[in-house]
């Protein structure tokens, strides 16, 4: 009984986790976006929230994770964040190309969601 207490418990330690990722980053986004390394921090939210989906046997996370992304990645796209056509860091490639690519690793079934069809 212990062990599942614990599961659930740090369950919902995570579910906490990705709605405060969340809602900071899209809270602050306008200011992150100035920043020359945004695509850095934003890459790394992308980690946090795979690692998150990632959890064993958490369905709730399976469910939150995929919602959370899909929200961040429509805020994103609707304050102008993928617009852009130049290339970040030392890659070849447009944030949203990065994101893109990152998405159909983590998550494929958002990467074909009609909702998200214009960001890339």
């Amino acid at each position: 009984w212990v062990a599942a207490t614990d599961a659930a418990e740090q369950e919902r330690l995570m579910l906490r986790g990705v709605t405060l990722l969340s809602k900071a980053f899209l809270h602050h986004l306008s200011g992150l976006l100035s920043l020359r390394s945004f695509h850095l921090l934003w890459l790394r939210a992308l980690e946090l929230l795979e690692q998150f989906l990632r959890a064993p046997q958490s369905e709730l996370l399976a469910e939150a994770v995929p919602e959370t992304l899909k929200n961040m990645l429509l805020v994103m796209g609707a304050s102008g964040a993928f617009e852009s056509r130049a290339r970040v860091g030392d890659t070849p490639q447009t944030l949203a190309q990065l994101t893109a690519a990152v998405v159909e690793t983590m998550c494929p079934q958002l990467s074909g969601s009609p909702d998200l069809a214009g960001l890339w």
